[in-house]
């Protein structure tokens, strides 16, 4: 309803349960992924600076849009 093309699905600072939500919206509504990439301290973030696993297979990345 208000556009948009993707959604950011993985940050550092989202727990596994919110990788899950943020990832079913985008298969729900079509959406691509994005991730994260910013890291502010290591008391917000629940991973290691550069430690952000890759998107799975079963999403689409939205920067696939810029080729």
């Amino acid at each position: 309803e208000m556009g948009g093309a993707g959604v950011e699905v993985m940050t550092g600072s989202h727990s596994a349960a919110d990788f899950r939500k943020y990832a079913g919206l985008a298969l729900e509504f079509g959406l691509r992924a994005s991730r994260g990439s910013d890291f502010h301290s290591p008391q917000e973030s629940r991973c290691d600076l550069g430690g952000l696993p890759p998107l799975p297979a079963y999403l689409a990345p939205i920067w696939e849009l810029l080729h």
